[in-house]
């Protein structure tokens, strides 16, 4: 009995930290936005609070899947919330490197809900959505000068250096770490 009570009491601290996180940010964002369509700015606020609970279910029952969509729709939404306010001035042109970084950055806590410890059946895509991001982003903010396509024409070589060495650090690591390696049950399942 005194365990069922826990339970409900970190679930509803949990459903308490969620609620009050979802109206601070609305309130952060939507106060400023007087003058900007007020359909879209109650749409992106009732979306944020969706992903708020998918999250929060996601997070009692376990899985995964629904973390990383409520993660990413949460994102989404506080995104698209800053774009139709015009609290910061963003594209969309400039923001899809930001969207490909968070997807990275909410691979992380997935893999952990899963697996209860940080794999790299997870930590790999993820950083590689990072890296990708963050030249991307590079690009994209002008922090380098030259045209993208210009250096992919001239970089494609080391880039194809750099992801071999990478691959060939990746066997090496999982020569050494079985646990890392994927193998297959007796039942056929992927572990």
């Amino acid at each position: 009995m005194a365990d069922k009570n826990n339970i409900r009491l970190f679930r509803g601290i949990l459903a308490a930290g969620f609620l009050c996180v979802m109206i601070g940010i609305s309130l952060i964002i939507a106060l400023p936005a007087k003058k900007t369509a007020g359909f879209l700015v109650v749409f992106f606020i009732v979306l944020m609070f969706l992903s708020a609970s998918v999250i929060y279910f996601s997070l009692i029952i376990k899985k995964a899947v629904l973390l990383y969509i409520g993660l990413n729709l949460l994102i989404f939404s506080i995104v698209s919330e800053v774009m139709v306010t015009r609290l910061i001035p963003l594209e969309f042109t400039n923001i899809w490197p930001i969207v490909m970084v968070s997807c990275g950055l909410t691979l992380i806590p997935c893999g952990y809900l899963k697996f209860e410890r940080l794999r790299t059946i997870y930590l790999i895509p993820a950083a590689a959505l990072i890296f990708l991001g963050t030249v991307f982003i590079l690009f994209a903010y002008h922090i380098i000068k030259i045209p993208f396509r210009r250096f992919v024409a001239y970089m494609w070589p080391v880039i194809l250096i750099c992801s071999g060495i990478f691959l060939i650090a990746y066997y090496l690591y999982s020569q050494k770490n079985t646990s890392a390696i994927m193998q297959d049950s007796d039942d056929g399942e992927i572990r």
